[in-house]
């Protein structure tokens, strides 16, 4: 045995002359060593065994020293041997060997785990010069079985994604016995002329592991080489590599090896933008970036961190690595005899992980695709041809048909019980989704009419401002803190580049699938995916959502896109069966692991209800319903622990309320009156009773008898369910009962002032049905399997065709495109009130709170109040603060007009510049011919007591709604000559006669006439406005909430004179939430992710805590 370079060159000497004797080609054979196992031995022996005599051995020790030197000796003492002292894997050991060999005619590259038939040298040249090939690949077989074909050459797609020519498990019965060309050799064992790998410069020795056969076997088509599969030579191949046994070195400023998966994606990122042309990499690239993305998503959901962060990492090393890949592609091109679209031509076509993907999903639905494995399932347990998501998306996939690819799924008794139903499972998932998006398809670009909450949304920088600013104009002027709501508005539109218009689009019509989404995951312990995906599908048949959605209720949508997510948090902290497993260990905050500890979760919970309820704040009051009712559902079904972890749920609804301090304390100073932060009454006799309550039926949809189906449905789990699907369904049945009595005594009135949104009390009722209708088909398909044939599973059918049936209301409401949601608002058959008319003054709205835009305050029941400035309601009325400072001036003049206590309302309401009156009885304006607003009439007595005002004038107005004018209304900033006192009330005619509006063209500043000095301000609170004139003037108390000033004849604004404590309130605010997501993210996670000089200091000082005896 030979083991120096020096000595390498005298045998080759006398090699080269029983070359010259023989005529054959010299070939030599390289095998490249790492770390080797007992199977060294045995790949040495089968290449010394070879029948072919112009064979010399030559073996590149990465590893191991003078042990393998004698193990190599013992069974081939002719062999080369060659130690290197830095391991560069099998790309950088060829190069080593390409330096010392020279004089053959080929190269033989093996790696050290293969055992090569003994005439397998011999018909690989006798392949290449009879095909003219440069590059010959045997048959692989598996070691263990040599009548299971491994590889026969493979083939790509445009991205590099390997594709196999045998199926996993194929027996060798000689289908694959012609020589064929190949575009790929795999590695293992490759016959290369020598001169082809000088003439590449050998291989990238960039290349670890991984990917380094495709890389080389596509320059060598560029440079015009034929590669070709040779059958006839077998060679069997452990894979060691590839099998994830060896596993990658460490690099130096990491804690761990990359994964196979990071190093295949980031070698075969690397050779497609070597290899191509200038057009083909741009395309590519563009093509891969839209995979790549819509792989991240889906990893994503499917809580694949690795995967996601595989993905990321494939680009970064990319942008690193970005000269050195420009310059190893200009040398490629350099030697280009063969054009992209050539090369094209022998790839396959398509993108294979995009086909595997829908495939899998096609044959065994959306867990089996993203790679999730049932957690009674272990890795070991999968049987060899077992696929997912990974093997979807990963790169050793792929055959040449669809259907080929859709069969590489798990084989095992679960997985043929699903594939009986995948195609049903997909067809009601895709049409569910067309259905959905049929349904939606007029709101998507089309504009949003001024339905319920859908106001104009300003700009993202307009609605910073908004939430901190130190003044409001809602009501008759508000110094409260901005509404959490526009804090989280703004962070979410930071998610569509600051289009706020867009992100109030997503919100309104991505919650319900998100809310899908999140049923199927409240039940996936105990259900089926096929179960899973019938309470999904429930969930959006349920007319809440489109209720929701066509009365343009934004937080309500919200709220129910969330409360699923909500629950199974509650149920968590609860330890509610199948959620009891037990918390994470107690670690350092923001540490790894520290989300899944008990306090972990409860801040978790309370960052979830701090969102949600920042847009509806109703929804702290929800979750008390539900974890009330779940926990005395609990004595029942769960006696042990009926009322465990409640104490945690109310530590997060604390903790939320905390994190909404800005609207926290605005709400308990205002009292009573501050529960119109939840929701305002709508009148007793335009609700629901419990029928309706349990169809939805809380707008256009669900007033059919077909809406009771599911309901009904959801009764089955009562009936057939056991263990733990009975105990879920119990909890869930307790906090559906009480969310469905909250609901009627809201409906009813029956709580006064305390009325929370309705909608928003029957979100979890909408969770609740549609997670037992789930619950009822999984039952019937694991409860029910040990029994005979009997009432219960006619009981099952039953259920599941009712669900189905169920669906039908759901898909007539898709019908026109808009959940029948209204084509026009009030904005445009009130666009008159827009006129310059309304600069300066204000617009009171009157009516049932669901039709008034925006937000609004009660006055009685079934009558709410809100204003306007300066015409129709905007982005200010979208959220209100918990009570309108000085409302007084408004509501007590409006309730002497009810009482019959004044004819007078217009003078009452002058101080306030009211300039008319909008009293609503419809959802959406009536419009012969084109559309029918849902009637939500007001108090009867409001209409006629304006009636008998006898200084209001009603004017024309769109159909549902009723118009006054008032002509003695006064602007924000008005003048007049006599001096008014400060004792002076609105009900003095002398008091609001002979003002003048100073505010004509701008509602903050105009020019006070000769010889007027009395100047008016009209906003609320008095103490923070004053007017700058160019004179000196002097201030007093006004109508007892305003104010009114001396002043000379001049130019004249108003001015806000306030300390920014608003701003720093709500930038508070916000930086708790972003803190407490960090918190919850991890800082392992966050901190490395964006600061990798801390990856490398925290790598370095944990290396130098290792002792040296832990290092020996």
């Amino acid at each position: 045995m030979h083991t120096l370079a020096s000595t390498w060159r005298e045998p080759r000497r006398s090699s080269l002359g029983l070359l010259m004797d023989t005529r054959a080609p010299a070939v030599v054979a390289v095998v490249v060593t790492t770390d080797p196992g007992e199977w060294l031995e045995a790949t040495l022996a089968s290449l010394v065994a070879q029948d072919y005599e112009a064979l010399s051995l030559l073996v590149i020790v990465n590893s191991g020293g003078d042990q393998v030197a004698h193990r190599i000796n013992s069974v081939a003492p002719s062999a080369f041997v060659a130690h290197r002292e830095h391991d560069d894997g099998f790309a950088g050991g060829i190069n080593a060997a390409l330096e010392m060999v020279e004089g053959a005619a080929f190269l033989l590259l093996c790696h050290d785990d293969v055992v090569v038939a003994p005439d397998a040298v011999h018909l690989l040249v006798e392949e290449s010069f009879r095909s003219n090939a440069a590059i010959v690949t045997p048959k692989y077989v598996i070691a263990e079985n040599a009548s299971i074909l491994l590889h026969v050459g493979q083939s790509i797609d445009r991205f590099g994604t390997i594709i196999e020519r045998v199926q996993p498990g194929e027996f060798d019965q000689g289908q694959h016995d012609l020589v064929r060309d190949v575009f790929v050799a795999p590695g293992g064992v490759t016959l290369v002329r020598e001169d082809l790998l000088r003439l590449l410069g050998g291989f990238d020795d960039s290349f670890e592991t991984l990917g380094e056969d495709l890389d080389f076997c596509w320059k060598a088509q560029i440079a015009g080489a034929r590669i070709v599969c040779a059958p006839q030579a077998v060679v069997s191949h452990l894979e060691r590599r590839a099998s994830g046994e060896r596993t990658p070195q460490t690099p130096e400023g990491l804690e761990e090896a990359p994964t196979l998966q990071r190093l295949r994606r980031r070698n075969d990122l690397r050779t497609l933008l070597v290899c191509w042309g200038r057009f083909e990499r741009s395309l590519t690239v563009v093509m891969l970036l839209v995979l790549d993305l819509g792989e991240t998503v889906v990893a994503v959901l499917g809580r694949d961190s690795s995967r996601a962060v595989d993905i990321r990492e494939s680009w970064r090393e990319w942008w690193r690595q970005r000269k050195e890949i420009r310059k190893m592609r200009k040398q490629i091109q350099a030697l280009r005899t063969t054009s992209d679209r050539v090369i094209r031509k022998n790839q396959t076509r398509g993108a294979t992980r995009l086909r595997s993907f829908l495939s899998t999903l096609l044959h065994h639905g959306y867990d089996a695709a993203r790679g999730a494995i049932p957690p009674e399932e272990t890795e070991d347990e999968l049987p060899p041809t077992s696929s997912g998501f990974g093997g979807a998306f990963s790169d050793d996939e792929g055959f040449d048909e669809l259907d080929d690819l859709g069969h590489r799924g798990r084989r095992n008794r679960r997985g043929r019980r699903r594939l009986s139903s995948a195609r049903s499972m997909v067809a009601l998932a895709l049409a569910a989704i067309i259905v959905y998006i049929i349904g939606s398809r007029n709101l998507i670009g089309t504009r949003l009419p001024m339905v319920g909450q859908l106001v104009p949304l300003p700009s993202w920088a307009s609605l910073w401002h908004v939430v901190f600013a130190s003044w409001q104009p809602t009501g008759l002027g508000n110094g409260a803190p901005g509404h959490p709501g526009f804090s989280a508005l703004g962070l979410f539109s930071v998610l569509t580049l600051g289009h706020v218009s867009a992100a109030e689009r997503i919100l309104l019509l991505g919650a319900i699938p998100l809310g899908a989404w999140g049923v199927s995951r409240l039940i996936q312990p105990v259900a089926s995916t096929r179960a899973r995906l019938l309470a999904a599908v429930a969930f959006g048949g349920l007319s809440l959502g489109s209720n929701a959605i066509s009365s343009g209720h934004l937080t309500g949508v919200v709220a129910l896109g969330a409360m699923p997510f909500v629950i199974r948090r509650i149920f968590r902290l609860c330890r509610v069966t199948p959620f009891d497993e037990p918390f994470g260990p107690t670690v350092p905050i923001a540490s790894r692991g520290w989300r899944q500890s008990r306090q972990g979760n409860v801040v978790s919970l309370a960052l979830l209800l701090t969102v949600i309820a920042a847009f509806a704040p109703a929804v702290l009051v929800v979750v008390i319903v539900v974890t009330v009712g779940s926990s005395l559902a609990g004595v029942i079904v769960s006696p042990q622990r009926p009322f465990a972890g409640v104490g945690r749920v109310f530590g997060s609804i604390v903790l939320a309320v905390l994190l909404l301090a800005p609207l926290t304390i605005p709400t308990l100073i205002s009292g009573f009156s501050g529960f119109s932060i939840f929701g305002v009454a709508g009148g007793p006799w335009s609700n629901p009773g419990i029928g309706g309550l349990l169809r939805f039926a809380v707008g256009p949809n669900g007033g059919g008898a077909l809406a009771w189906l599911l309901p009904v449905a959801a009764l089955v789990p009562l009936i057939l369910a056991r263990q733990r699907r009975l105990e879920l369904s119990g909890h869930l049945v307790g906090a559906g009962i009480f969310a469905l009595g909250f609901a009627l005594f809201v409906s009813r009135g029956g709580w006064g002032a305390f009325a929370p949104d309705l909608i928003v009390v029957l979100a979890p009722l909408a969770v609740v049905i549609a997670a037992l209708v789930g619950l009822g088909l999984a039952a019937f398909e694991d409860d029910l399997a040990h029994l005979g044939f009997g009432w219960r599973q006619i009981v099952g059918v039953l259920g599941v065709a009712v669900a189905l049936l169920g669906l039908l209301p759901a898909i007539g409401s898709a019908g026109n495109g808009r959940w029948k949601m209204p084509t026009q608002g009030y904005s445009d058959s009130l666009t008159f009130l827009n006129g310059p008319a309304s600069t300066g003054h204000r617009i009171l709205w009157l009516g049932d709170p669901r039709a008034i835009p925006g937000g609004s305050w009660p006055l009685q029941a079934g009558v709410a109040w809100s204003t306007s400035t300066n015409g129709l309601p905007g982005s200010s009325n979208l959220f209100l603060p918990p009570s309108a400072t000085a409302s007084g001036a408004i509501t007590r003049a409006i309730h002497q007009a009810l009482n019959g206590e004044t004819a007078h309302l217009g003078r009452l309401l002058a101080p306030a510049g009211v300039s008319a009156i909008v009293v609503v009885s419809t959802i959406a304006p009536t419009l012969p011919g084109v559309q029918t607003g849902v009637s939500v009439p007001p108090s009867p007595s409001l209409l006629p007591a304006l009636d008998r005002q006898s200084d209001l004038v009603q004017i024309p107005g769109g159909g549902g709604a009723t118009i006054y004018e008032n002509p003695g209304a006064i602007t924000q900033l008005a003048s007049r000559r006599a001096p008014l006192s400060s004792s002076a009330t609105a009900s003095s005619l002398a008091a609001v006669t002979g003002w003048t509006a100073i505010t004509q063209t701008s509602p903050m500043s105009g020019t006070i006439p000769s010889p007027q000095r009395t100047a008016f301000i009209g906003n609320a609170p008095a103490s923070e406005w004053g007017v700058a004139t160019t004179g000196t003037s002097s201030t007093r108390s006004a109508f007892g909430w305003a104010q009114s000033a001396s002043v000379t004849p001049g130019k004249a604004s108003l001015t806000l004179n306030a300390l920014p404590l608003n701003a720093l309130a709500g930038l508070a605010m916000v930086l708790a939430w972003i803190g407490i997501a960090l918190v919850l993210l991890g800082r392992h996670r966050w901190l490395d992710w964006w600061w990798p000089a801390h990856r490398r200091r925290r790598t370095r000082q944990v290396r130098t805590d290792i002792s040296e005896e832990e290092r020996l």
